[in-house]
């Protein structure tokens, strides 16, 4: 899977999302011969697969993402491939719909009188969706 943000926390996964990312669940059949893929918002679309990244694939297909255009983060305090279970943070990156952040000028991070963090508009990312 593609990405590079690593989570440090739960809180830290939650507080990044923005209003067009979408979190994907995957789990094991009980059989343990395939993988279902859904968005957890909506648990009635299904897509399978015989592994953990071909179920995701067909979940993207089916919601007519492209790998060029989304960025995947699993979340490491959801996530265990081995127990049959994961959680992936899915960044939607269609080119023409971003715009350099605002509030933290395209640096990702915000500088307080005390503290340097993450941006909480973008999460880090420098830009923001149209």
């Amino acid at each position: 899977m593609e990405g590079g943000l690593i989570f440090r926390s739960i809180h830290e996964f939650e507080n990044s999302l923005s209003m067009s990312d979408r979190i994907a669940v995957l789990k094991r059949q009980p059989e343990g011969l395939s993988w279902i893929a859904r968005l957890a918002d909506n648990p009635t679309a299904e897509f399978s697969g015989k592994s953990p990244s071909e179920a995701l694939g067909c979940l993207l297909r089916g919601n007519g993402w492209t790998m060029s255009e989304v960025v995947l983060n699993m979340d490491p305090d959801r996530s265990n491939i081995s127990a049959g279970h994961a959680e992936v943070l899915i960044r939607v990156r269609r080119p023409g719909l971003e715009t350099v952040c605002p509030d933290c000028r395209g640096s990702g991070r915000y500088v307080g009188l005390s503290v340097v963090e993450t941006c909480h508009a973008c999460g880090g990312r420098k830009v923001v969706h149209c």
